[in-house]
Parts: C-alpha cells; structure tokens; sequence
C-alpha cells in the first residue's frame, strides 16, 4: 500500500478524535507550554480552521495568529484542521532559545512536514533533514505541486493524486538512497562511540549495526 495512503489514514484516526471547545484545558501540563505562531491563510485553504497538537487539540485562528500547547522536549507535528476536520496544513516544532516553538504554518511547512511524519527521514536536526530533501529534484516538483494546490483543495486530497503520490515515493526511495544508506555518511562521535559494529547472534551469525544519526545505541540480550 502506499505511504501516502497510511499517512491519509492515521490523519483520519486522528481528527475522529478531535475534542470540543469546552474539553480544552487552559493550563500546560508540566514539560509543556503556551506559544504563539502565525499562519498564512493566502496558502493554507478552508474555512472555521483550527491548530491541532498533541496537548491541545482546538486552537482558534485569529487575524492569522494563534496560541497553543506544545512540548519542550522535542520536535512534534502541528495539524491544521477546517470546520470539517479536514487537514488542510502542517507544521512542527523548532527549537527556540532553551525550548521549543511552531515554526510559521505555510505551504512550505506543510510539504516538510509530510517527510519529517514518516520513521527514518528526520535526522538528529530538522534543518538538516530539509537541507537533505532540497537536493532532490523529485522533493522540489512535490513541493511545487502541494503549494499551488493547497489554498484549494485538502491535503488527503493532495495526496491522494496519482502524480503527487509518485513524486512523494521518488522523494524518500531517492532519500534513503543518498542520506540513510550511504556508507560514507555513517557518523561517530570519538573512539569511545563506535558506529560500526558487530553482534555475535545464533548459529555464529555476525549481525551488524551501522549508526547514521549520531544517536545512541542500547543493545540488550535477550535469553
């Protein structure tokens, strides 16, 4: 099935779920807090929109400005949502100063924003993850497609299309290809940290475990 069509689906679980004004909580749940951002309605398309988050799920629009909840723990995804819970933009969380807030809801975000939803494509930095994705030819035509679309039509829409949908595959196999598997771009950081090793399995088979996102790496055994 295509990637596409699961992130369709899990947008639609999502926003079946969408909550009431009045189930709203004013207050920010302890490593969480209140920002502000921006939306450019002349991109973002729909009417009665709303923001979306994971600590807050209906964040009124106003004169393009709102106020939300969001984590300061890490990069999270930010919906747009019209009066028929349809997504019509996306956006996610950047740092700022000793937090984190929404980077300003426009086309552009919302194209990002598709890659960063998918596991193995955000890196240890979003910036170095849309520097990656602005080599591909692919990435920059999808691009071009979901910003001259979006003022009309909802994202699932979008997706939806046969031309997008194909662009959006070129985008993360030609992705995978150049910044996931390629060798020489396997990341250490001292003699401490090995990126590369290997585990002695069952039967002497050797399994090997290469680290690109300078992450650490927990290995248990399991009996």
């Amino acid at each position: 099935m295509k990637r596409t069509y699961f992130l369709i689906l899990g947008f639609c679980i999502l926003f079946a779920c969408k909550k009431d004004d009045n189930n709203t909580s004013p207050e920010a749940p302890i490593g969480t807090t209140w920002v502000s951002s921006s939306i450019k309605t002349n991109e973002i398309g729909g009417s009665n929109l709303s923001v979306l988050t994971a600590y807050n799920l209906n964040a009124t629009i106003n004169k393009s400005s709102f106020k939300t909840i969001i984590s300061q723990e890490g990069t999270q995804i930010v919906f747009v949502v019209d009066g028929n819970n349809n997504v019509r933009g996306l956006s996610y969380t950047v740092k700022a100063g000793n937090g984190y807030t929404v980077l300003p809801i426009d086309a552009n975000s919302t194209v990002n924003s598709l890659f960063l939803i998918l596991p193995g494509m955000m890196s240890t930095s979003p910036t170095e993850t849309m520097n990656n994705l602005s080599t591909i030819s692919a990435y920059n035509k999808f691009k071009n497609y979901i910003q001259n679309n979006l003022p009309n039509k909802a994202l699932g829409d979008l997706l939806a299309n046969t031309y997008a949908d194909s662009l959006f595959q070129e985008t993360i196999n030609e992705y995978e290809t150049k910044y996931i598997r390629n060798d020489s771009l396997k990341k250490g950081v001292d003699d401490s940290y090995n990126i590369k090793f290997s585990v002695l399995g069952t039967g002497n088979n050797t399994f090997e475990l290469s680290n690109y996102g300078l992450r650490y790496v927990d290995v248990y055994r399991c009996y």
